[in-house]
């Protein structure tokens, strides 16, 4: 875990971060010298690095599904909402943007069905 943790510092040393608390990092990566950019929020992204704390699982989801651009941001808002308010009406607006890609995607020109 030490040599982990060890590699993880040098590369958090560079780049703006974030993680379960600042205390933590220092505790385990004593070559850790990344404090100027560690960020108190729940997820940070940096470049291609995008670090999270562990509360932070459905934050980190949706900045990877951004990155990737697997879907659009309609939907993407409308599956982050619905997980972090567990609210229906943005069930059915995930739905509803799920479908209208589906159509979309389906009714191009030169694509059998």
């Amino acid at each position: 875990m030490r040599r982990r943790a060890r590699r993880a510092a040098g590369l958090l040393n560079e780049r703006r971060h974030t993680s379960n608390a600042l205390e933590y990092l220092k505790m385990v990566a004593p070559d850790y010298t990344g404090e100027p950019r560690y960020v108190p929020e729940t997820a940070v992204v940096d470049g291609p690095l995008i670090t999270a704390n562990s509360t932070g699982g459905l934050h980190l989801g949706r900045l990877v599904l951004e990155r990737l651009d697997l879907c659009s941001k309609e939907t993407l808002e409308a599956w982050f909402e619905f997980f972090h308010t567990g609210d229906g009406k943005w069930f059915y607006a995930l739905m509803e943007s799920v479908a209208a890609r589906a159509e979309v995607t389906l009714a191009r020109p030169g694509r059998s069905t």
